[in-house]
């Protein structure tokens, strides 16, 4: 797809202040910057099953509850055209885990101390069997944080594809 290779005159906009960006896609389309914003956006929430809400003129977020992660858009004028760049950030996703992770490592903890304190053959042993599950736990969720990644940047291709192909040939010149 077009939209995976880097332009150069996509090179105005940069990662996004907030968040992380593990992921994105650039476009130049042939739209105004409001229309490229609302277009592209659009896309992704057809693509993703999820709505999204603009920040401002320039920028929109959408949340995907399910892969834990948020898509990024910002758009700038490039001469005629405009540069979209679609980020995805994760950071959803790996506070879920730090949360989960942290709450069994808690309980794993708590039962260990009580088996160290009683001499309890059973409870020392159901300590290593919840931490070998805490680390289950957290090399599934990574797994599935990996492949939402790859789908979000799929979507976020797709998305800026979609938005090429509805783009006029050429925009009208300006006064």
């Amino acid at each position: 797809l077009p939209a995976l290779r880097a332009q150069t005159a996509v090179a105005t906009l940069g990662a996004p202040r907030s968040g992380l960006s593990v992921a994105h896609a650039e476009q130049v389309l042939d739209l105004a910057p409001g229309e490229a914003l609302t277009t592209v956006l659009g896309a992704i929430e057809r693509h993703a099953r999820a709505s999204g809400h603009r920040q401002g003129d320039a920028a929109a977020d959408l949340v995907d509850e399910r892969g834990g992660l948020t898509y990024r858009v910002q758009v700038a004028p490039e001469g005629t055209a405009t540069a979209v760049r679609v980020d995805v950030d994760p950071s959803q996703a790996r506070a879920r885990r730090l949360l989960w992770a942290s709450a069994f490592g808690l309980v794993t903890a708590l039962t260990l101390g009580a088996g160290w304190a009683l001499s309890s053959t059973w409870a020392l042993l159901a300590a290593g069997v919840m931490a070998a599950g805490v680390g289950v736990y957290v090399a599934a969720s990574r797994g599935a944080e990996r492949r939402a990644i790859r789908q979000a940047h799929a979507v976020a291709a797709r998305a800026l594809a979609d938005a090429e192909a509805s783009a006029p040939d050429a925009l009208p010149p300006a006064d």
